[in-house]
């Protein structure tokens, strides 16, 4: 939850994510504020393995949230596992069919 005096200091300390790319096995965030509920932030990230998300979480992500804090008054975190393949998101051929 991030309440609107603090919502400044939250998106200038969302770009401490971009580091995020260098981060092996690291594929996507992408996020947003919720039209329902205007004080609550989505953020979604992707990660090739359990590993991959493992690494980042014993190296990286106590350094970019050091600098997060106060931004927002509470985060809830939900890991899934959520199998997805070009054919199922762009159809059979996906963006390499050449015909």
């Amino acid at each position: 939850m991030v309440p609107p005096k603090k919502r400044a200091a939250f998106e200038k300390a969302r770009l401490d994510w971009e580091s995020l790319k260098d981060c092996p096995g690291f594929l996507f965030q992408v996020g947003g504020w919720s039209q329902k509920e205007p004080n609550v932030a989505w953020i979604y990230a992707g990660w090739e393995s359990d590993a991959a998300h493992e690494y980042f979480m014993e190296t990286v992500h106590d350094r970019i949230v050091a600098n997060h804090d106060g931004t927002y008054d509470s985060a809830e975190v939900t890991l899934e596992e959520v199998p997805v393949t070009l054919e199922e998101s762009w159809g059979v051929g996906g963006l390499c069919e050449t015909e």
